[in-house]
């Protein structure tokens, strides 16, 4: 188990909806690798959509314990919040 990372247009106010629920969240990556400092001498330099996605992604909560009931409970809070924006 890792993450379980959703891509969405509006993650702030989306992400404030689940934190209302007590559902935590996380961005694990805020900056994209290739801006990353241990990338600095990389070839790589253009990755416009890696730049894009990176303000996009939200983790969810996922471990090893979750029961079907969680799952279901942050998949409602979820849709409801990217439905009834």
């Amino acid at each position: 188990y890792g993450q379980y990372t959703v891509l969405l247009s509006e993650r702030e106010r989306v992400q404030a909806v689940l934190k209302e629920k007590h559902i935590p969240t996380a961005v694990h990556y805020p900056v994209p690798l290739h801006l990353q400092n241990a990338y600095s001498n990389s070839v790589i330099h253009d990755c416009r959509v890696a730049e894009k996605q990176s303000t996009k992604v939200l983790s969810l909560p996922m471990d090893l314990f979750s029961t079907a009931e969680k799952n279901k409970q942050i998949i409602d809070v979820l849709f409801g919040a990217v439905v009834n924006n």
